[in-house]
């Protein structure tokens, strides 16, 4: 099938959030999904993008300028935009209806299992190639994250399956980039009992261990400081999960567990087990 042919399907299936009752300027569903809605014809210079976002057209027309590069959107067409992109927009409300509309779905932060990717060098467009499977992902997150009486979980399953979905294609890609501390966190995240170094840190970024150094030193995460600190944060998900303090520490690699108790003071300011510094009892260090 050709986007031509998916673009009336994905419409459809977004029916519900349509709507004629808008108003100008954004509409909350729930969470990090809105409506966006100009009911006159509007051009915004220099916006900047704070999250990055996936977004569809319904109604009318969007056309996108960054530099060189300008790309028009009509309705059933996916889009891209990555964090910190500054664009020119222009906002076309349909003839018929006389409004233009988009479903705007940010990505403020990537679900544990996404990997952050490096920032493209240089941006060639914006728009996503549709395919029946991402066609079915994007309505089930978007009607998983609307629901507001449904879980949580569910609603991060469903993103988690659209960005796997969404890697594949170049556009895509933007709403995966992170700046070199997230890349560094997840992949120490991925395998926090490895016997980590800046070399072997580096190696996986494919940078140069001077370079990585200077880079999170200058963004305030020591290499020393990001290991422990992310390791730390790993072993308290899995108390959180019901694993013991011992469990937990052999599996982000300590194998001292008064090492790791003083490790995860430091983080959290008490022991694994809820106790704070000056003995006192506090509320068991699942609670967070």
């Amino acid at each position: 099938m050709s986007i031509t042919d998916l673009r009336p399907t994905l419409l459809a299936r977004l029916r519900p959030f349509q709507s004629t009752a808008f108003r100008h300027g954004p509409h909350p569903h729930a969470g990090p999904l809105l409506s966006y809605c100009s009911l006159d014809r509007e051009r915004l210079s220099a916006i900047s993008i704070d999250e990055p976002l996936l977004s569809i057209v319904l109604r009318g027309r969007k056309e996108l300028w960054q530099g060189d590069l300008a790309e028009v959107l009509t309705p059933g067409m996916a889009f891209a935009l990555p964090r910190g992109l500054v664009l020119d927009v222009v906002n076309i409300p349909d003839d018929r209806s006389g409004i233009y509309q988009s479903l705007i779905l940010s990505v403020p932060a990537l679900p544990p299992a996404i990997r952050p990717l490096a920032p493209a060098a240089r941006i060639d467009g914006f728009a996503i190639t549709l395919t029946p499977d991402l066609v079915e992902s994007i309505c089930h997150a978007a009607v998983a994250v609307a629901d507001k009486g449904q879980s949580q979980a569910l609603a991060g399953l469903r993103l988690t399956e659209l960005l796997w979905l969404l890697q594949a294609d170049p556009a895509g890609r933007h709403l995966m980039a992170g700046d070199l501390v997230q890349r560094a966190r997840w992949l120490i995240a991925a395998q926090p009992d490895r016997a980590w170094s800046v070399d072997l840190l580096a190696a996986d970024l494919g940078t140069g261990a001077s370079t990585l150094r200077r880079k999170l030193t200058a963004a305030g995460w020591p290499f020393r400081a990001l290991l422990a600190e992310v390791r730390i944060q790993v072993a308290h998900r899995a108390i959180g999960a019901g694993a013991s303090v011992t469990q937990a520490a052999e599996a982000v690699g300590y194998r001292s567990r008064s090492h790791f108790t003083q490790a995860y003071r430091a983080v959290f300011g008490q022991t694994p087990g809820g106790r704070v510094i000056d003995g006192e009892r506090m509320e068991n260090a699942r609670a967070g």
